[in-house]
């Protein structure tokens, strides 16, 4: 009983729906796992890795598509004689994670302090001497590190020397590093060649498409349905057509977005009665959540200027979530005196378009060169078909104007063009804008990874976005030829723009 004044407590759906668990919980309980394309090849890459012996396996993926899920269900199924140690925190220092591997192999205590003294030399050797008292039992060890793509490099390094320990049967010690999509362009440093070419096996999990999303839904019902109490009371189908087809739509077929959806509309169900859950109540759950769907999405004021950045996508509404941010809600209904929906988005469509061609226009402007100036035995630009004009200055001489008494007889003599620049004045400095983030963290790596170009880099925030831009450079060339060393180490996607006054 509850005392007056006391909250009630809350009542749950399952029961109401004939489940005996919660069908679409976010714990990685390697029971649910759904067998999509993209996850049961990832399984049976890491299997036949494991099988072989091979020294590194990398897997990653965008946030909530089933990294940590996949993993556990990978470590449920390594053989007897498999020593396991899995990192959490990335960021640990070379001689901390050493510590950890020999905690979690059981080779030292875990009171910290019986073995706070010992060098990284002596914690080395500890390691090495246990790996290969593995070899005679034919045992071997796995470490898995999630979230790798915090890793520092000179931790990294210290990995690849774990990785060369082995017998004549192959590698003793098994690495298995997980992280999102950051990771591989880390692995791609220069300074990390020997590490990048240890790695024998690599994938990246994808969304789920629409027929994937509609079969993870009734995957995850059908387990909850397992021996339950009310299982004849439960209707054949709980979401609907079209409740699926928003589902697939808002999500993007990312697994923790469909959990949250699904799992949310079937509490409004249970509160309204409903043994199903329709499009409608989808969209309220993603109202409710917060959650904007791909057609939603309205970011084009927050850019910065002269760059546009990616959309955002269900994965960066994942991570806002993961930082504690408060997201955006949608679909509240307008305030006395305020447009109606229709009309905010009418408007809101108007001053996106406006932004694009602001931007647009801005970035060819960016990328003009200096026209020709005229010369005496070439005829002034407006006279010649267009076809035949120079898209750019083929030489430096070619900006520097002829003698006014070099026109030919007869004619008039050519105006100087405006856009040429007068002998001796400076010309303007050119800035190569890499990317912009939402977070500092992916914002830092980045700049790293030019730094570690030789290329000078520096950051500045504009409108909430974390901005890398390289340079300034004296000429347009000198910034060409930074962007192709930058596209060399795989950061793609870079613009090269005047340094604004």
């Amino acid at each position: 009983m509850t005392t007056p004044g006391q909250a009630q407590p809350l009542a749950t759906y399952e029961p109401f729906f004939g489940f005996s668990e919660s069908p679409f919980s976010l714990a990685p309980d390697p029971r649910f796992l759904f067998a999509s394309a993209s996850h049961s090849a990832a399984l049976a890459q890491v299997a036949h890795a494991l099988e072989r012996r091979e020294p590194l396996v990398v897997i990653t993926g965008d946030i909530g598509t089933g990294k940590t899920l996949l993993c556990r269900t990978v470590l449920q199924r390594l053989p007897f004689k498999t020593f396991l140690s899995v990192i959490h925190d990335p960021l640990l220092e070379s001689d901390d994670l050493l510590k950890e591997l020999l905690k979690d192999f059981g080779v030292i205590a875990k009171d910290p302090a019986r073995f706070g003294g010992a060098t990284r030399h002596q914690l080395v050797e500890t390691l090495h001497a246990f790996l290969t008292s593995l070899a005679p039992i034919q045992a071997h060890a796995v470490v898995m590190i999630d979230e790798a793509q915090h890793l520092r490099p000179d931790v990294l390094e210290q990995i690849r020397l774990l990785s060369n320990i082995d017998d004549e049967k192959g590698t003793i010690l098994q690495i298995i590093l997980v992280g999102q999509t950051d990771l591989e362009p880390l692995l791609s440093r220069p300074e990390l060649r020997q590490l990048h070419q240890r790695v024998s096996r690599r994938f990246a999990l994808e969304p789920l498409n629409t027929e994937e999303v509609q079969q993870y839904i009734e995957h995850r019902l059908a387990l909850a349905r397992h021996n339950p109490p009310f299982q004849e009371a439960t209707p054949s189908a709980i979401f609907t057509p079209e409740a699926i087809r928003a589902v697939a739509q808002i999500s993007s077929g990312v697994p923790r977005v469909i959990n949250l959806l699904c799992d949310r509309s079937l509490e409004q169900a249970f509160t309204a009665r409903q043994r199903t859950v329709d499009g409608a109540m989808i969209h309220s759950a993603a109202s409710a959540l917060g959650i904007e769907g791909p057609a939603r999405s309205t970011h084009a004021e927050a850019a910065p200027p002269r760059v546009w950045p990616a959309p955002e996508t269900v994965a960066d509404i994942v991570q806002r979530a993961d930082e504690a941010e408060t997201p955006a809600a949608f679909g509240a209904l307008p305030e006395p005196g305020q447009a109606p929906r229709s009309t905010r988005t009418l408007m809101l469509v108007a001053v996106a378009l406006a932004v694009i061609a602001a931007v647009l226009f801005g970035m060819r402007w960016a990328r003009t060169p200096v026209a020709d100036a005229p010369s005496s035995a070439t005829p002034p630009a407006a006279a010649r078909p267009a076809a035949t004009q120079p898209a750019r200055v083929a030489s430096p001489s070619a900006a520097v104007p002829p003698p006014k008494d070099a026109a030919a007889p007869g004619t008039a003599s050519p105006k100087p063009d405006a856009a040429s620049a007068p002998a001796g004045a400076t010309s303007t400095p050119f800035d190569i804008v890499v990317a912009s983030f939402r977070t500092e963290v992916r914002a830092a790596s980045v700049a790293d990874q030019v730094t570690a170009l030789g290329i000078p880099v520096r950051r500045r925030e504009s409108d909430g976005w974390q901005q890398v831009v390289a340079g300034p450079f004296a000429t347009r060339a000198a910034a060409e030829e930074a962007q192709q060393r930058i596209h060399g180490a795989g950061l793609t996607g870079t613009q090269i723009a005047p340094v604004a006054r």
